[in-house]
């Protein structure tokens, strides 16, 4: 799934020819439809309602139509040439009756809460780098009891990519957002997930991949170069070689990942089934009867943030909140003395998450001012923190800042950190290049730019994407430090990693 549709599809036509020839007719990542079986073998799917989240041409979705007892199963995907081969590929098959695929936009999923028993996906999740937004999506389409399955492509760590990594993606050149187990299991826990368990299967695919790299230096080559053209086999043979480096250092990571969404008495907020109702569940592994504290604090303030982005800060009420997050107002209460507390926590909350979000950005780039205050801008407007979701939320306490000390307090050391970070990275360009400006009124710009546009991007909807908004502040860069910017934002300076 890429990340926007304004661009064009990262897998068209040719790119689905040469994976397909790969993998088989409608996969487009390793392992087709034996990998497919290894992810869901130990799940029921007796008349179950299945989704294929990033579900790409077709071929795991209708592997489980045609294979396994679902009642019905949709494939969801942002690109057009995917959906478009999988919905040819579905009348081919006489499957339209169990199988059918939805073309979306990236962000919010189409689909009701509870919409579904089981979520699948392979190889797809990499492709959105906000993992918290992206398996809050996930838990809210599960109905309770529901299940999650899926394999995934992850990095060993969260750290600056090493070279050989950096080398691999360059190579790829597709929109890769790779997370570590940890991060990624923090983020299934914190949208309220438990049962959580992950497989490595590096080893494995250290193996296939090598396995791969032969076929297509060997048998597939002459086939492959008549479908796509030699220049686009070459280069992947390029991309498959380096894949191989991290693969074999095990920066890269390729796991399955499997979670359950707990059923919940809306009493105690305690997991419970049924009477007669079998849980089926990945791990055979009972749910705990009670979550830890942080775990209900953060299902509490995902619920708010939630809340206040769809109804507002004046219309959020605990009712809202605790039945968003599937909680009794006693256990609210437990939590957080009461709603202006819980408010307080929930910008708290959001305020160091953006600070982590941003600082962490600055230590991946290179050591250079240039290259770490491009970090900076590119992170201000990444999908983790640049959302319509958490956008209105963080504006909907901006604006009751001025009447209510508490948040002004936080909103303002929000601010100044960012503030202060920028007057320094301006100051070091100062330093190397002797631009004459004053550091502290051209961070200032900056910081209103980007404010700016994030108030553009609440406003405007889909006719203001994060694309443009990102384009136009890298521009910015371009014009204000000319010395270390080309005109789009670009480093001079290449050796800067960027």
């Amino acid at each position: 799934m890429a990340q926007e549709t304004t661009q064009a599809p990262e897998y068209d036509d040719k790119a689905i020819r040469f994976l397909e020839s790969l993998w088989g007719k409608g996969f487009l990542s390793p392992g087709g439809s034996k990998e497919v079986d290894r992810i869901v073998s130990n799940l029921d799917f007796a008349g179950a309602r299945v989704l294929d989240l990033g579900c790409g041409a077709g071929g795991a979705t209708l592997h489980l139509a045609e294979t396994y007892p679902l009642s019905q199963i949709v494939g969801f995907d942002v690109e057009e040439p995917v959906i478009e081969r999988a919905n040819a590929r579905t009348i081919a098959k006489g499957l339209t009756e169990r199988a059918s695929f939805i073309l979306g936009e990236p962000g919010p999923l189409p689909f009701d809460d509870g919409s579904f028993d089981i979520v699948f996906s392979k190889d797809a999740l990499v492709h959105v780098a906000d993992k918290e937004a992206l398996f809050a999506e996930i838990f809210r389409i599960i109905r309770p009891g529901g299940l999650f399955a899926a394999s995934d492509w992850l990095t060993s760590h969260d750290g600056r990519p090493s070279a050989a990594m950096r080398a691999y993606l360059k190579a790829e050149g597709l929109s890769f957002g790779m997370a570590s187990p940890e991060r990624t299991k923090r983020a299934m826990q914190l949208a309220g997930l438990t049962e959580i368990k992950s497989v490595n299967r590096n080893a494995w695919y250290r193996k296939t991949a090598r396995a791969e790299l032969e076929r297509l230096k060997g048998p597939l080559y002459e086939p492959a170069c008549e479908a796509v053209g030699k220049s686009y086999v070459d280069k992947n043979i390029q991309t498959w070689a380096a894949m191989l480096v991290v693969l074999d250092s095990g920066e890269h990571r390729p796991t399955h990942l499997f979670a359950t969404k707990p059923l919940l008495t809306e009493a105690t907020g305690a997991p419970s089934l049924p009477a007669g109702k079998k849980q089926h569940s990945p791990n055979a592994v009972p749910a705990r009867s009670r979550a830890s504290k942080e775990f209900r604090q953060q299902q509490l303030i995902g619920a708010t943030i939630d809340s206040i982005a769809t109804r507002g800060y004046a219309e959020t009420t605990m009712a809202h909140v605790t039945k968003g997050a599937g909680l009794s107002r006693g256990i609210a209460n437990f939590h957080f003395e009461s709603k202006e507390r819980l408010f307080i926590e929930t910008l708290q909350f959001m305020a160091d998450d953006y600070a982590l979000h941003w600082k962490t950005a600055i230590e991946k780039a290179a050591d250079s001012p240039a290259a770490q205050l491009r970090a900076m801008i590119v992170a201000d407007f990444d999908n983790h923190v640049c959302n319509t979701r958490k956008i209105a939320t963080w504006f909907a306490f901006l604006s009751e800042a001025k009447t209510r000390p508490a948040y002004r307090k936080l909103c303002w050391a929000r601010d100044d950190d960012f503030l202060g970070a920028l007057r320094d990275l301006c100051q070091g360009l100062k330093t190397e290049a002797g631009y004459n400006f004053e550091p502290k009124a051209i961070a200032t710009s900056i910081y209103a730019l980007q404010e700016g546009l994030w108030l553009r991007l609440m406003l405007a909807g889909r006719d203001f994407k994060r694309k443009t908004a990102l384009e136009t502040s890298l521009k910015t860069l371009g014009t204000l430090f000319p010395k270390h910017f080309r005109e789009d934002g670009t480093l001079i300076d290449q050796k800067d990693g960027q």
